[in-house]
């Protein structure tokens, strides 16, 4: 996949990125960076494309429930015991641990939480 982003040239050398895709004329130039993985961010198919990039995560974790909004991936574990739910835990981090690894993919550790509900 080959991300391109158009950008406005200065005067001074420099590039400084155009807030707006405008057709080639002499002022832009054209910066193609090629991707190995992932979705790129900015275009309007990103989104879409994104949820394509993880369709298959659901298929990958079987020991609990995913619940997918935009980018945010929450995984839902329910258990009845505090044993079950570290055996439960383990299974899980190792299903999610390996579907990560094939696709290329980290944890945004700085942005992830694990909360306990008792009822």
């Amino acid at each position: 996949m080959v991300q391109i982003k158009f950008v406005k040239k200065d005067t001074s050398g420099g590039d400084i990125p155009s807030k707006r895709k405008r057709k080639h004329t002499k002022k832009i130039a054209v910066i193609a960076q090629k991707i190995e993985h992932g979705v790129p961010q900015g275009p309007i198919l990103g989104p879409l494309l994104f949820l394509l990039y993880i369709n298959d995560l659901q298929s990958h974790i079987n020991e609990a429930k995913l619940v997918l909004y935009a980018d945010d991936t929450n995984i839902l574990v329910t258990v009845k015991n505090e044993e079950d739910l570290y055996t439960r835990l383990s299974v899980v981090t190792k299903q999610f641990d390996g579907w990560l690894y094939k696709n290329g993919l980290v944890v945004n550790t700085i942005k992830t939480v694990a909360m306990s509900f008792h009822y």
